[in-house]
């Protein structure tokens, strides 16, 4: 047999085998993975079972006492107002009950949906990395393809895959890293937020005004976990081309005066001044309202970022020819000219030690700027700010 023939049917062989090794190993991992998930679900709402076991006996044990208590004042004399008192009693325990019972079915639910948004998340984040190395291995062959004509050129080509396979895992394990220090802070302030109220909520001294900004953070941070996801999703959506924009007649006015509602709490609360300046008061576009305030928030939001106590950023929009300009600009630290290209690729921040954000917002804004026919970019110098601009046709 011809070598050359030989050798592609060995290599033929040797890539049959290891697929059906991928695999059965990508099997062996969804079926660990699974388990895992579900005897850490099955543990979870055990404990919970557990707490509400003891929390009921303990307030039944207080209210059979408070009952026998009861029982021997009334024992000397039964009265009508007495049996009264017994009725109302029970009607307001039956209400506490109930109230209870909502705010149980209420977790529950919370619980159960935050388990189908870390499932997504982990399916997607599984699916992202089987991907790589599916394209890694499609490469690696090729490569080896070309080793039959040439030795030289199947060495040079090996190197090269061989480093773009370890830069692929090291943005993996960076990227995946990313995405648990964004999850989990967020979801531990949630769950000590959650348990400080619960305690709260027993004892006697408990302040309302506790509970409330307990709340807040709550809701904080639910929100923040909600923008990740709605990134990530955004990006899958994009990948695949179902991401959609829907044009309409807006006011520059409307848009600018809800970026002010948004953000001016915000830069007050960190001490940076927010100035915005709109000499197109009267005019409207076609635009997607949703989309486009979406750009505006990542832009004012990364301003706020990278801009210290004190700072100041200033949102301007303005007529040029037959085009609206509208630039974000603020003193930070500002973007090193290598860099500013990058920052609008998908998970830029991969390529830094910043670990405040996966790198999406600027990748998601760009695409839908380019949807509407427009450009966005970035002018900055090091120690003097940047300034981000986009525009949008008149």
């Amino acid at each position: 047999m011809d070598p050359k023939v030989k050798k592609i049917e060995a290599v033929k062989h040797e890539r049959e085998v290891t697929d059906e090794s991928l695999k059965v190993e990508r099997d062996k991992t969804d079926n660990l993975l699974e388990q895992s998930r579900s005897s850490l679900e099955l543990k979870i709402d055990q404990s919970v079972l557990s707490n509400r076991k003891v929390a009921d006996k303990a307030l039944q044990d207080q209210r059979n006492q408070s009952d026998s208590f009861l029982r021997r004042q009334q024992s000397a004399q039964s009265t009508p107002a007495n049996q009264e008192g017994e009725a109302t009693l029970n009607r307001e325990r039956a209400q506490a009950d109930e109230v209870q019972q909502k705010e149980r079915d209420q977790a529950d639910h919370f619980r159960a949906k935050e388990r189908r948004q870390k499932k997504l998340i982990a399916e997607s984040l599984l699916q992202a990395e089987r991907s790589i190395m599916d394209l890694d291995l499609s490469n690696e062959r090729k490569t080896s393809d070309l080793e039959v004509e040439t030795q030289a050129s199947q060495l040079s080509s090996e190197k090269a895959s061989h480093g773009l396979t370890k830069g692929d895992l090291l943005n993996r394990d960076r990227f995946l890293a990313i995405v648990s220090h964004d999850l989990k802070n967020p979801l531990a302030a949630i769950s000590m937020s959650a348990e400080l109220i619960r305690t709260s909520l027993t004892e006697e001294n408990s302040s309302p005004s506790e509970i409330i900004e307990l709340a807040k953070m709550i809701e904080r941070n639910s929100a923040t976990m909600e923008r990740l996801i709605a990134d990530l999703l955004d990006v899958e959506r994009i990948s695949r081309g179902k991401l959609s924009i829907s044009p309409s007649s807006h006011s520059l006015k409307v848009l600018f005066q809800e970026c002010r509602d948004l953000f001016l709490p915000i830069g007050k609360a960190k001490s940076i001044s927010i100035h915005f300046e709109n000499n197109l008061d009267g005019l409207s576009l076609s635009f997607d309202y949703d989309r486009i305030l979406q750009v505006m928030s990542n832009l004012i939001g990364n301003a706020l970022k990278f801009t210290s106590k004190g700072g100041v950023i200033y949102i301007s929009a303005s007529k040029v020819k037959n085009e609206v300009v509208i630039s974000v600009k603020d003193n930070g630290p500002g973007i090193d000219s290598q860099d500013q290209s990058k920052i609008f690729e998908r998970f830029s921040q991969l390529h830094s030690n910043d670990l405040r954000g996966l790198g999406l917002g600027l990748y998601i804004s760009k695409w839908i700027i380019e949807a509407h026919e427009g450009r966005i970019w970035v002018s900055s110098k090091l120690g003097h700010g940047s300034q981000f601009f986009f525009q949008l046709p008149s």
